[in-house]
């Protein structure tokens, strides 16, 4: 291996999100391809934008670096899958390490919740370890970790590992109780829904908490409505396969519309 591609792979330990888009095969069979690439790739391109402005009013005072975080912040695209990776500096205090935190779980509201308004619902897993970036690939521990997790889920919901879960824990402990309740509106313990009819507890993205009036309306009113137009939209079928997963994900959204904020425990 030459020198410039082993400079080119980087070895980091920090967060990684590995996103799932439901029922995309049946997309691809009813639309065209590129349309809906092109949908995703939009919104990853505009998120830098819109995180930023709800990162500033949200981490007032607490985070002067959303700019360099969202600069270390990479993205990979393939077929119907997308992965976020963000480096955390073991050697910054917890304050600036839990902001980054908070910077990268907007970023996957923002995805998860701008997805749902163009009609892809999405699955997904937030966890924090090893990986490496290259180029055009990611590769790692924590990325597996991330893919298991998420392929379990029977809900178009975002989760925490238990290695994220575990990580988050050990910052809110240093942070004010106010920083304490920006992360509670984001992230709300669920009974979450997985395959072969079992339910585990875990920490889950609050997308319907990001409003961004200019980007996509509020998620208000009848749950089943939303959720349902989210995974017809797009000339999408319903199948008697997808079924849990549509009333899974209409249990969630109610709960989001309802929950309080208060801190996972």
């Amino acid at each position: 291996m030459s020198a410039e591609k082993k400079d080119s792979v980087r070895q980091s330990k920090g967060l990684v999100g590995f996103f799932d888009i439901l029922g995309y095969q049946n997309f691809v069979d009813n639309n065209d391809v590129d349309e809906g690439v092109k949908s995703v790739i939009q919104t990853l391109e505009d998120l830098p934008r819109t995180v930023q402005e709800i990162a500033k009013k949200l981490l007032a005072g607490f985070d002067e670096n959303v700019l360099e975080t969202l600069a270390q912040t990479e993205s990979l695209v393939f077929s119907d899958t997308v992965v976020l990776t963000c480096p955390v500096n073991q050697n910054d205090t917890p304050r600036r390490q839990y902001a980054r935190w908070m910077n990268f779980l907007i970023q996957s509201a923002l995805l998860q919740r701008k997805m749902f308004h163009y009609g892809f619902p999405i699955r997904g897993a937030i966890t924090y370890g090893a990986f490496m970036t290259g180029r055009s690939c990611f590769a790692g521990r924590a990325i597996i970790d991330a893919y298991k997790q998420a392929n379990k889920l029977d809900v178009a919901g975002v989760v925490f590992t238990d290695a994220g879960q575990e990580e988050m824990k050990k910052l809110l402990s240093h942070v004010p109780d106010t920083g304490s309740r920006k992360f509670a509106g984001l992230a709300v313990e669920y009974l979450v829904p997985v395959k072969e009819g079992q339910q585990v507890r875990r920490w889950t993205v609050n997308f319907a908490e990001l409003f961004v009036p200019a980007v996509f309306p509020e998620l208000t009113g009848d749950a089943r409505k939303l959720v349902s137009d989210c995974f017809w939209r797009r000339n999408k079928d319903i199948p008697q396969s997808a079924l849990s997963k549509l009333t899974n994900t209409e249990l969630l959204l109610r709960y989001f519309q309802n929950c309080t904020s208060a801190v996972p425990s």
